[in-house]
């Protein structure tokens, strides 16, 4: 019994500890837990807040009696961030806590009174984000100030920062693929700039090459040879005004110069690829063959015995861009394209027009240069286009030629001065020239038509015409008195030939192509009409009647 009793009053004693024990463990922690919520909410009290520059304005006036004169325009928009306890009072920290937030300068006019100002930086940070029209970040985009050498590229997030002055700056943002966009911007210098870029317009990495008709067309990226694009920007910013002159200072390997005392060869440029002949280069229109020239090169003229293409019977203001393939043409083309292959692509537009004017003169006061063209895209039906070209040129002559000073009569009247002052005055040239050495004096003129047309869904009709008309006159070597062999003896004191050229040139190509299942058909035919005439004609009547000098048949 006694040893019971003394378990039982151990056993209580025992759980009277335990019970005192949970008592304090469960005080202390109670105690720590309203700690804890205690600095919570101090936390929770200060913690950082973004709170209206205007209404932190007006609190701190209210409670510390202050007053502040400032234009409400410049801070109505403005945030900072504070916690309460730097809210409470006014100090320095405060004043410039705000202004490295906000750019705005306090100024202590007297007691409690403070005027508030925009402060001028010397450079302003221009940040942004470039993106697509799904909110995708365009990494490495070209952001860039126009007209100054200033650029930087976007990030890994699509933002990107820039460094400018004070003023108006336009501000290019540009990726490939995509259109570019340009946007002008003033910076005031007061505060930096946010400016994001929104890219939304594709763009095809090249345009479509159509050099011929044998294949199906190639991107510019996709072609196994290079091949030479000229764009219309290109040709209209030419200050030439024939295609094979532009051609001439554009195109690298291309050939192409006026010549002089050639007959014919003086109206029609020969052209040259590579240095090879002008018949070994084909020159397409639209991917259709253009046809040759009706002239034979003769006397020593680039292409000598050659017939070629006269590019300048096609109009600058009818072409849209050119394409030149060089290396590997004779493949697809042909033994005519050894030399290579002009394709000229026509103008489509629709409901636009042009009109260009141009004129020159060189140094030396002659050569004057006259030309005039225009062009219409008409819509025809509702996915038809027609387009018309009307162009003029007239070019006077140049003569580049020194005095002559070689034989003339070939005998003792090359002695008399009287005689040889005679011959001179009545040669038609001044400064005792025989020759005219240059450009001759040339007219050209024509129609330009270029047509489509859809037949149903699947096909089209196409149709490529021109019409041009050229006149020139060009002069020979000089007849002279002692060439026995080269006159009749006609007119004692010699003569100049002349060579008055007319050119008619006609050609037309029309056609249907379309599509069956995976069949691609194209059927065309052609049609070209050309004439070339060179009427000779002597100048020393013309001479004789202007200079009054009687020179009589014997």
């Amino acid at each position: 019994m006694t040893f019971k009793k003394t378990n039982s009053q151990f056993s209580l004693v025992l759980h009277s500890s335990v019970v005192v024990s949970l008592l304090l463990f469960f005080g202390t922690l109670s105690v720590g837990q309203v700690v804890d919520l205690k600095e919570q909410a101090v936390k929770k009290v200060n913690q950082p807040e973004s709170i209206h520059l205007l209404e932190l304005l007006k609190k701190l006036q209210a409670e510390n009696e202050l007053t502040f004169i400032f234009d409400e325009k410049i801070i109505q928009d403005k945030t900072v961030v504070f916690d309460n306890t730097a809210r409470q009072a006014i100090n320095e920290v405060l004043l410039k806590e705000i202004t490295r937030q906000t750019n705005l300068q306090f100024n202590l006019v007297s007691n409690k009174i403070y005027t508030i100002r925009r402060e001028k930086k010397a450079k302003i940070s221009i940040r942004g984000i470039a993106k697509d029209k799904t909110d995708y970040p365009m990494i490495g985009a070209n952001i860039t100030i126009l007209n100054q050498r200033k650029g930087v590229t976007t990030d890994e997030d699509g933002s990107f920062e820039i460094i400018v002055k004070p003023g108006r700056h336009s501000i290019t943002a540009s990726y490939v693929g995509y259109e570019s966009m340009t946007k002008d911007i003033l910076v005031e210098g007061y505060e930096d700039i946010d400016l994001d870029f929104v890219f939304k317009k594709h763009l095809k990495l090249e345009e479509i090459l159509v050099v011929g008709n044998r294949f199906l067309p190639k991107t510019f990226q996709e072609t196994a040879v290079p091949v030479d694009v000229i764009n219309q920007d290109r040709l209209n910013q030419s200050n030439q005004y024939e295609l094979a002159q532009v051609l001439q200072y554009e195109t690298p390997s291309f050939h192409s110069a006026t010549q002089t005392i050639s007959d014919g060869t003086d109206h029609v440029d020969p052209i040259s690829l590579k240095g090879l002949g002008p018949d070994q280069v084909l020159v397409l229109v639209n991917g259709k063959r253009r046809h040759f020239s009706s002239l034979v090169n003769v006397n020593g003229t680039v292409g000598r015995g050659s017939v070629g293409t006269d590019l300048n019977a096609i109009p600058l203001a009818a072409i849209e861009k050119v394409e030149i393939l060089k290396d590997g043409a004779a493949a697809l083309y042909g033994s005519d394209a050894i030399g290579g292959v002009i394709n000229l692509q026509l103008k489509k537009f629709v409901n636009q027009g042009q009109i260009q004017l141009n004129s020159s003169i060189t140094e030396a006061r002659d050569g004057e240069q006259f030309s005039l063209s225009s062009h219409f895209g008409l819509k025809t039906l509702e996915e038809g286009h027609t387009n018309i070209t009307f162009y003029f040129q007239n070019r006077a002559a140049v003569n580049r030629s020194g005095a002559y000073e070689g034989i003339i009569f070939g005998d003792s009247r090359d002695e008399d001065p009287t005689l040889v002052s005679n011959f001179f005055q009545q040669t038609g040239y001044s400064n005792q020239r025989v020759m005219s050495a240059g450009n001759s004096a040339l007219t050209n003129t024509g129609l330009f038509l270029n047509m489509g047309l859809p037949l149903g869904d699947n096909f089209r009709f196409y149709n490529h015409s021109s019409f041009n008309y050229r006149h020139g006159e060009a002069g020979g070597f000089y007849r002279f008195p002692f060439q026995k062999s080269k006159q009749s003896g006609l007119y004692p004191m010699g003569f100049s030939p002349k060579i008055q050229t007319n050119i008619f040139d006609f050609s037309t190509v029309f056609g249907i192509k379309g599509r069956i299942a995976d069949w691609q058909i194209d059927f065309s035919i052609g049609c070209t009409n050309e004439q070339k005439k060179f009427p000779v004609f002597l100048s020393c009547e013309t001479i004789k009647k202007k200079q009054g000098i009687g020179q009589r048949p014997v």
